[in-house]
């Protein structure tokens, strides 16, 4: 092989390696950037019967903004994804669930804003004008981070669906 041939090779192998950690750097950037909002409500209740589940999920799937729902009996959970950019209204959701006649024994969110500290209160910004007051689960440490996206997950706290809403955070990651 003879030398431009050989070089025109080498640059071919620098140009792949390259391209794979450039195409790796991209989809981590992607990955880590998330839509402000809410990502997924997941409800537990029981569901023992299984046509029952199914007509729940046919009434949550009717709901303003749901793009999707799944039963997932086995766990007794129905989890509720919204649209993209959109807010559920929770308080919706467990009164569907209660019309289905289930009774929902925790509603869990999972949430992307940003934090803000409003009067002492440490609060999940959602896009229009949502707010979710956080308040930290045992060994669970919140403070505002500013301009960084940040995901919370926690449990709503009793009667948080018809007032101010309140998160008592489990999981929070910084991006």
């Amino acid at each position: 092989m003879d030398r431009s041939a050989k070089r025109e090779r080498g640059w071919w192998r620098w140009g792949v390696v390259g391209g794979v950690l450039l195409a790796q750097l991209t989809v981590g950037a992607w990955q880590s950037q998330v839509e402000p909002g809410l990502l997924a409500v997941t409800v537990e209740v029981e569901l023992s019967c299984p046509s029952c589940a199914q007509g729940l999920e046919r009434r949550l799937g009717r709901l303003p903004h749901v793009a999707q729902v799944m039963i997932r009996s086995e766990v007794g959970e129905v989890v509720v994804i919204p649209e993209p950019a959109t807010m559920l209204d929770l308080g919706e959701i467990r009164g569907a669930i209660r019309n289905a006649g289930f009774l929902p024994t925790a509603l869990r969110v999972t949430a992307a804003g940003r934090l803000a500290d409003r009067a002492g209160r440490l609060m999940l910004l959602l896009p229009n004008e949502t707010t979710l007051t956080l308040v930290p689960a045992d060994g669970v440490a919140l403070t505002a981070t500013g301009a960084r996206m940040t995901e919370v997950t926690g449990v709503l706290t009793d009667g948080a669906t018809d007032g101010p809403h309140v998160l008592r955070v489990e999981v929070l990651t910084v991006y």
